[in-house]
């Protein structure tokens, strides 16, 4: 395995390393060790898998998922990619997928539901698919309302409706499907994300102290997508509060604290952040936001171990272990 026949295959071609291992005779793991012996990175994200196929950009995806609505799988056998492929990428996008609205379905009676699946011949999923619903939830309607499904085999000549089963109302149909035709407003606003200003998004997380599922309500996107929103903006983003408050600290923490309000350093730091020291029996009343510079300045400045530094902003070990992730530093 040359260079120059890996660059061809795997890179100018674009062919997986499956394929290009089954083109050699050897296993993937063996095509990734000559690989990196030659110095040849792998692809990422959507360029991975065989052939000449089109990248998943952002218009694209908006494109086939959005205008087109069609399904992260049914998009996949077009380009050539996995359902999950196709999934990761319109989570990467911040494209925001139309959910199921199994509300729907529950306003069909049997006769109308009998109508779809009997009368027009539509399969379970083909009325699930139409009614922006699973099909789970539409077979377990039809078996609340008595509507048998329909076995297999050709389509009956003569098309009865059982007795006692009422009339279809063509019209609530008609406006059911009609309702479910219409575009989620989640997915109208996507876009707003991207038009609002460094200051609007400033004020609504750092001051008013709204999180990431909030803002996304406002702007009806996703949580990682107002994420990333933020970072382009140079806004640092806040870690989850946790709980709002505990009870009165414990005898042991007691003696934790004091021995930390003892130390010079200790009391400097606090000062310095706006941290309030706590007295003997008072609780917490509200925790603290254990923002980039609590962090270094507590965790890796003063070297405190992670549960001191829980007990000086009220938050657990836990939660003091994930700010350290989330805010990119290494753990001691």
């Amino acid at each position: 395995m040359s260079k120059e026949q890996l660059e061809r295959l795997y890179i100018d071609e674009g062919r997986s390393l499956p394929e290009v291992a089954a083109i050699f005779g050897v296993t993937p793991s063996t095509v990734i060790k000559r690989m990196r012996s030659l110095n040849l990175d792998r692809r990422k994200g959507a360029w991975r898998g065989v052939g000449d196929r089109q990248p998943l950009s952002h218009d694209l995806l908006w494109e086939l998922r959005v205008v087109q609505r069609l399904s992260a799988l049914r998009i996949g056998e077009m380009l050539g990619y996995s359902e999950i492929q196709v999934r990761s990428a319109l989570k990467r996008h911040g494209i925001f997928e139309p959910g199921y609205n199994n509300s729907l379905v529950n306003e069909l009676d049997a006769g109308e539901l009998w109508w779809l699946h009997h009368h027009e011949y539509l399969s379970i999923k083909a009325i699930a698919q139409q009614l922006r619903a699973s099909p789970s939830n539409v077979i377990r309607r039809m078996e609340e309302l008595g509507v048998q499904q329909r076995g297999p085999g050709k389509r009956p000549l003569a098309i009865d409706r059982p007795a006692g089963l009422p009339a279809p109302d063509l019209d609530l149909i008609e406006a059911v499907l009609q309702k479910a035709a219409r575009k989620p407003p989640s997915v109208q606003r996507t876009g707003r994300i991207a038009e609002a200003s460094d200051e609007e998004l400033r004020r609504l997380h750092l001051e008013q102290k709204k999180g990431l599922t909030e803002i996304g309500v406002l702007y009806g996107c996703a949580p990682q997508t107002v994420r990333r929103r933020l970072q382009s903006a140079g806004i640092e983003v806040r870690h989850r509060r946790g709980r709002q408050g505990t009870g009165p600290p414990t005898i042991e923490n007691l003696e934790k604290l004091s021995a930390l309000y003892a130390r010079a350093d200790v009391m400097e730091a606090l000062g310095r952040l706006g941290i309030p020291v706590r007295l003997d029996d008072e609780p917490i009343e509200s925790t603290i936001d254990l923002t980039r510079n609590i962090v270094e300045d507590l965790y890796l400045r003063l070297g405190l171990k992670l549960e001191e530094v829980g007990l000086l902003t009220g938050r657990s070990q836990s939660a003091v272990g994930r700010s350290i992730r989330h805010h990119g530093l290494t753990p001691r």
